[in-house]
């Protein structure tokens, strides 16, 4: 029993009269009454089975209004069935159940009880029927539609004694000695117009006001005429909660209902497959015929094959060690066998975390610094952002570590977080993040071609602005383009066109659709009647595949659920857009350029490196470890070319950010440069940098060795950071823990040398002073840190120069 718009109008309500015993069934149009049997007292227990663990979940969804909650449970006896009703707010319908009734005593039976229910269906003989709703008074029979840019003409109604006389009305308009009016309206005149006729009888007189609206020429040329505009097109579904998902492609649109998925292609209203799935999911994903799917029930990423509807694989999340009390969002990847799941792991801030789950070997690994709600991956597979909300108290730490930096939150509120993640092979690095994204928010939306994205709220961007604000999803400090939907629209919806520079809200019982790159509102962008699309809810939207429409899911207390595609009206150079590829967001590669492979003295071998203690190699190469510092954070890096060639990791250096490197040429005092990119490779997370002035440093030496052994030592130079404050030309010490650990598929060197943020990128010696690693990483537990070995190094450097490796001397 679905509880259509419920949230917005209380179109339906269970109430309980605890006094009289009743229960009170509110509809639009009437009360229903039904008797409760039992007062309200533990007089017995049974044992219950709720399907797919659902309790635990309508527990969470509580839905408030006015202080008053929504969702409490209600039941009653009659004819020995125990009946139970929950309003399930999250899923806007009731839930219903039955049961033999109690054994009650009778003394525990309240007194006076009713025993029957009203009649609540057809009234009985004699009583009067239902009053016919009354149409608009129109005693000038006006038409209500009239079509742009064709004649119109007509007769007012002759009567005895009658004289009219045109007060006012829209330009063009005339009324001729025989009483008809002629008017042929223009394209500036399309929507409401009004009337008013001086109406003269004998002696009296009246003013009848006239309400018409003209329709568009394109509209009425789409429907085929006037006469067929009250009949849209529509795909009517089942009366349950649906969800509109686009595919990776956008060439198609699922519409997800309990156990069937939908697939809609052209217009959107086209349904041109129907899976039937094995369980009933809230959330799925897409990839290679194959679904991908929430099991809330087991907790579990079903992989289903779609031919055959069976489930192929089961991956449970538990894997991952962490404890899953919900699971809140599904994003796939889009051409890697991975998938990101958001879940509610507990009470403690921050409660909401993304697990990554390769469904290939079936791991399931949760990242500490993986943090969101709701995550979406851009089409590229290049890029993770996730939205994070929850609430905070006084004193709670909020991590999020960008640069390795902690940010502390010290009041009582809302947290609204918007991150981006790089991926590596799959795998996330935190990027960047926007710390107050919105009010209390509600999801993301990322446009498909990757370069827009926003944070949906209930008080929108800036917090209470109710506006929406669409950020650059590579540099989030750049100024949002900012949507100004306060007043028009709401800001907890948002669709953005799969071509065109379009996105949309829905507002003022149709949608306000927007320059995306601009925020400019775009006017009469939609071909609909001036009365929008009538009494409903827009449970959600989005664009047609095809591009050409605006998709509503509606919900109408009489009419149910249904997808309507409202034609947007485009320019000729809009229609040869719409069907165009997808134009991604991705990066031209970066050429690689050469450079002499005497520039680069890391290269050269130290023919007899001899045994140095931390404190000589301290002495030597304090100079050759300099410090990273970008908009984002900071890093290390070492020398590896006299004439300032800097080698990094990739993530200490965004290709998008301003790099400054802190040097210090012999005893002198540290200088600061701007650098420039050299080689930068962020599948092995390595950036050579090059000074843009001229210098002289003192470079290190990298070692040629292929293997290494467990408990050799080795010291660590870097720059950790503590909060703001950096701790330039830090050293430790430890041994080689592994010398061949396997992480994100990439070889590493595993140390037992503290290492910290801000490390990431310096130098790893060996008790000879070469350089046999670059540090990557740390892990979550002490003593353990991971570098890249000084082979891949070695590799990476010779990559951009001319000739072959210098030969090692024995």
């Amino acid at each position: 029993m679905p509880l259509v718009g419920v949230k917005s109008k209380l179109d339906y309500l269970v109430v309980a009269d605890r006094n009289r015993k009743l229960l009170y069934v509110l509809t639009p149009h009437e009360v229903k009454v039904y008797p409760l049997s039992a007062v309200m007292e533990e007089v017995a227990d049974r044992k219950a089975e709720f399907p797919l663990q659902e309790f635990s979940h309508i527990y969470h969804r509580i839905y408030r209004i006015r202080g008053y909650l929504l969702d409490h449970p209600i039941a009653f006896t009659e004819n020995q069935q125990t009946h139970l009703f929950v309003l399930d707010m999250g899923k806007n319908q009731m839930l219903v159940a039955k049961t033999p009734a109690f054994e009650i005593p009778e003394e525990l039976l309240a007194p006076g009880l009713i025993t029957a229910a009203p009649n609540s269906g057809n009234p009985a003989p004699g009583s009067p029927a239902p009053a016919a709703k009354h149409a608009a008074p129109n005693p000038l029979k006006f038409p209500a539609l009239i079509a742009e840019g064709e004649p119109f003409s007509h007769q007012l109604p002759e009567q005895p004694e009658t004289r009219y006389e045109l007060m006012y009305g829209p330009q063009g308009v005339n009324l001729n000695e025989k009483n008809v009016v002629t008017w042929k309206p223009g394209s500036k005149q399309v929507g409401k117009q009004e009337f008013k006729i001086k109406v003269t009888q004998g002696d009296k007189v009246s003013f009848e006001r006239v309400e018409v609206e003209v329709v568009s020429r394109d509209l009425v040329k789409m429907y085929g005429g006037l006469d067929k505009l009250q009949n849209f097109p529509r795909l009517h579904l089942e009366l349950e909660p649906a969800k509109l998902i686009p595919t990776p492609d956008y060439q198609s649109l699922l519409v997800l209902q309990g156990k069937k998925v939908h697939r809609l292609t052209g217009d959107g209203i086209k349904d041109v497959q129907t899976y039937e799935l094995p369980e009933r999911y809230e959330f799925i994903g897409e990839r290679d015929g194959t679904f991908l799917a929430l099991d809330q029930g087991r907790f579990q990423l079903d992989l289903i094959d779609q031919k055959s509807g069976r489930v192929k694989k089961s991956i449970p999340l538990d894997k991952a060690g962490v404890p899953v009390l919900e699971m809140t969002d599904l994003a796939v990847h889009p051409k890697l066998d991975i998938s990101y799941v958001a879940i509610k792991t507990g009470m403690e801030v921050p409660r909401y975390r993304v697990l990554v789950v390769n469904e290939s070997n079936s791991r399931v690994i949760a990242p500490d610094e993986l943090l969101g709600t709701w995550g979406c991956v851009d089409p590229s597979g290049k890029m993770l952002y996730t939205g994070y909300r929850d609430l905070y108290r006084n004193g709670t730490k909020f991590h999020i570590n960008p640069g390795w930096r902690l940010l502390e939150v010290p009041q009582y509120g809302n947290l609204d977080f918007l991150i981006s993640f790089k991926l590596r092979r799959g795998m996330p690095v935190i990027y960047q993040y926007i710390d107050n994204a919105g009010g209390n928010g509600n999801g993301i939306r990322l446009s498909p071609d990757g370069k827009r994205i926003t944070y949906l709220s209930n008080g929108g961007f800036p917090s209470l602005s109710r506006n929406l604000a669409g950020w650059n999803a590579t540099q989030f400090k750049q100024n949002p383009v900012v949507y100004e939907t306060k007043g028009r629209g709401v800001c907890t919806q948002l669709a953005f066109h799969p071509t065109l520079k379009i996105v949309a809200v829905p507002g003022g019982n149709s949608a306000v659709l927007f320059d995306r790159e601009t925020g400019e509102v775009l006017e009469n962008k939609l071909l609909l009647l001036d009365r929008g699309l009538g009494d409903v809810k827009v449970a959600d939207l989005a664009f047609s595949p095809d591009g050409k429409s605006l998709l509503f899911h509606c919900q109408n207390p009489f009419q149910g659920n249904y997808v309507r595609a409202v034609p947007l009206k485009l320019t000729p150079t809009e229609q040869k857009q719409v069907g165009r590829k997808i134009n991604l967001a991705q990066k031209k590669p970066r050429p690689v350029p050469s450079i002499k492979q005497a520039e680069l003295q890391a290269l050269k071998l130290d023919a007899k490196p001899e045994k140095q203690t931390p404190r000589q190699i301290a002495e030597r190469f304090n100079p050759s470890v300099v410090l990273i510092k970008t908009e984002t954070g900071s890093g290390t890096g070492f020398v590896v070319g006299s004439e300032g060639y800097i080698l990094t990791c990739a993530h200490a250096a965004p290709e998008d950010e301003k790099i400054l490197v802190e040097f210090q040429v012999g005893k002198a005092s540290p200088k600061e440069a701007e650098a420039t990119i050299i080689h930068w490779d962020e599948e092995q997370d390595l950036a050579l940098l090059k000074l843009n002035q001229k210098v002289k440093l003192s470079p290190v030496v990298l070692s040629s060795r292929t293997t290494f052994d467990s408990g050799e030592h080795l010291t660590v130079i870097g720059n950790p950071g503590l909060g703001e404050t950096i701790l330039s030309q830090t050293l430790t010490t430890g041994v080689i823990s592994n010398p061949k650990r396997i992480l994100r598929d990439q070889p590493l060197i595993q140390i037992s040398a503290a290492v910290n943020p801000g490390n990431s990128g310096g130098p790893v010696f060996d008790d000879r002073g070469q350089v046999i690693g670059l540090v990557i990483l740390k892990a979550d537990i002490e003593a353990a840190g991971f570098a890249i070995p000084s082979t891949e190094l070695r590799k990476f450097l010779l990559s951009v120069t001319r000739g072959k490796p210098v030969a090692s001397k024995n």
